[in-house]
């Protein structure tokens, strides 16, 4: 038994010394870029500006929510605090992007009393009177929520696990009232599960969160990705590599790129690139493929990729120059989405 220890431990220190090793002779480093992302759909022009308004009324009878059967409330609750969520994350989101240049919450605007049924669009008085009093261009209506949801338990002999389940059918309008037109109509289809864990089905159903939290964390996401449907956005924290073993170039290189001295960086890769040696040539090609990614000139990212790989082909610059492609074409989606499109 004491000769296994000893083993086990052997083993693990090989395997400590080995993986420090491997990560010393690693030739590259990683960094964190961010990247605008295109939005699904792209928007009129005209629509800059916009007011968020909620048009659901949820049934507040004996505590009951819409459809949801395994959840009770207070009678008289508020429960419009629950849909003002959707909106308030659908406002945070278009705010995070650079296509709009005003979101305002109007709130709660002729809502439907009956939850069941979807509501008739708003006539275009009541809209450009909206837009008028907001200084807005377009009006983006929460206009119908249908929830249901499910509670189920599984016993697993030591342990149960308890599982909840919303589901969510959501309905979005985009009011234009310059062409009186609507520019967006989705719906959503979606639903949200938490699953819990405990010594018995009792113990893990007292696990799951209080009913508020995934209520609001459902509209929430709700907000979100709608969102995320018409707002192009900001990605942070997408992984590069860059070379940085080799000549004693390169490691001054990724100092100046610790200090965001990216412009005298890349002059030290620009001479390694016509360096004798190809790999290292390479190298410092692939570097500036990243250096001009990050200045957002991805035609000449590609080019000095494609320049990396001809001088020394490895997975790594196809991988980036797939990469690459990609964001070229996305881009062009992006630019017209910035711009926006011309109404006919």
């Amino acid at each position: 038994m004491q000769r296994n220890i000893h083993i086990v431990k052997r083993q693990v220190c090989l395997f400590i010394i080995f993986t420090g090793f491997m990560i010393s002779c690693t030739p590259y480093n990683k960094i964190r870029i961010s990247v605008l992302t295109p939005a699904e759909i792209v928007l009129p022009k005209d629509i800059k500006t916009v007011s968020l308004i909620s048009r659901v009324h949820l049934e507040q009878e004996e505590g009951r929510l819409s459809n949801m059967n395994n959840i009770r409330f207070i009678p008289d609750s508020s429960y419009y605090l629950f849909t003002a969520e959707s909106l308030f994350a659908l406002a945070e989101t278009l705010r995070e992007s650079p296509r709009f240049e005003y979101v305002h919450i109007a709130g709660a605007h002729g809502t439907i009393k009956d939850p069941d049924k979807k509501p008739y669009p708003l006539n275009w008085m009541t809209i450009t009177e909206r837009c008028h009093k907001d200084s807005t261009d377009a009006v983006i209506s929460l206009e119908y929520i249908e929830l249901s949801d499910s509670l189920e338990s599984f016993p697993h002999g030591l342990y149960c696990e308890a599982e909840f389940s919303i589901y969510r059918n959501i309905y979005w309008l985009i009011y234009h009232p310059k062409y009186f037109k609507l520019a967006d109509q989705w719906t959503e289809n979606d639903s949200a599960v938490w699953s819990r864990y405990g010594i018995d089905c009792e113990s893990a159903l007292y696990e799951m969160p209080p009913a508020a939290d995934m209520l609001i964390e459902n509209f929430n996401t709700a907000g979100e990705q709608y969102g995320r449907r018409i707002a192009p956005l900001w990605h942070d924290n997408i992984t590069r590599v860059y070379y940085s073993k080799g000549p004693k170039e390169f490691k001054n290189a990724e100092e100046l790129i610790e200090q965001d001295r990216w412009s005298e960086a890349i002059e030290i890769w620009r001479k390694l690139a016509e360096h004798k040696r190809k790999k290292t040539a390479a190298k410092a090609a692939f570097n500036m493929a990243l250096a001009t990614e990050v200045l957002d000139r991805l035609e000449l990212a590609l080019e000095w990729a494609q320049k990396s790989h001809r001088l020394y082909p490895d997975q790594l610059t196809r991988q980036y120059i797939k990469i690459l492609n990609y964001r070229l074409k996305a881009k062009d989606k992006l630019m017209k989405q910035l711009t926006g499109a011309r109404v006919n």
